[in-house]
């Protein structure tokens, strides 16, 4: 996703990420042991056999070492680039980054066609055509990267305004973890 600086500033009240402090705890100490990388390796054969379910697909394993530096990176590039926008049948795909065991899917969508993520009341639901594993918003999985397709309902039209860009549409995804629910958000235009 590609988003000038004003509008990843005015975005940061909307855009949500979160964990859970006890469980990326013991994920943390479990990596650092011998077998991190075994408890790692067996996730992505779960995830593979999971991907194999409708609506699901694998992860691939953040590399060790990973800087999580998207915002840097992307910061002021949608002033030269646009927003990402949805597919021509109305699919948006994004990538989802799970931190640890409790932001697992499966996910819910919404999308905010006209606030700009700043009305409760405006996400509307999308439906979630790719999700990621997990039940209850929990797996074995931590450190990984997914891609996760949402259809926008039929007739969706952005119009919301965030900063000075207008026509933006904010898709929030989330779980259903008991201590979330965790998830994040984007935007995008159609």
């Amino acid at each position: 996703m590609l988003l000038d600086r004003q509008v990843v500033n005015d975005l940061a009240s909307v855009v949500t990420n979160a964990g859970g402090a006890v469980l990326n705890g013991a994920q943390d100490l479990a990596d650092k042991t011998p077998f991190g990388g075994a408890v790692k390796n067996a996730q992505s054969a779960v995830d593979d056999v999971a991907g194999a379910l409708p609506g699901t697909t694998s992860g691939s394993v953040t590399a060790s070492g990973t800087k999580e530096d998207g915002l840097s990176v992307y910061s002021g590039k949608g002033s030269a680039s646009g927003l990402p926008s949805a597919s021509a049948d109305g699919i948006i795909t994004m990538i989802y980054h799970q931190v640890n065991q409790d932001g697992a899917g499966p996910l819910s969508a919404d999308i905010d066609a006209t606030s700009g993520g700043t009305d409760a009341k405006a996400f509307q639901p999308g439906e979630v055509i790719q999700n990621i594993p997990g039940v209850a918003g929990f797996s074995t999985s931590s450190t990984m990267d997914y891609e996760v397709k949402v259809r926008i309902p039929s007739g969706t039209k952005c119009t919301g305004v965030v900063g000075t860009t207008k026509n933006v549409c904010i898709v929030r995804v989330r779980n259903n973890a008991i201590s979330g629910p965790f998830g994040g958000s984007a935007a995008f235009t159609n």
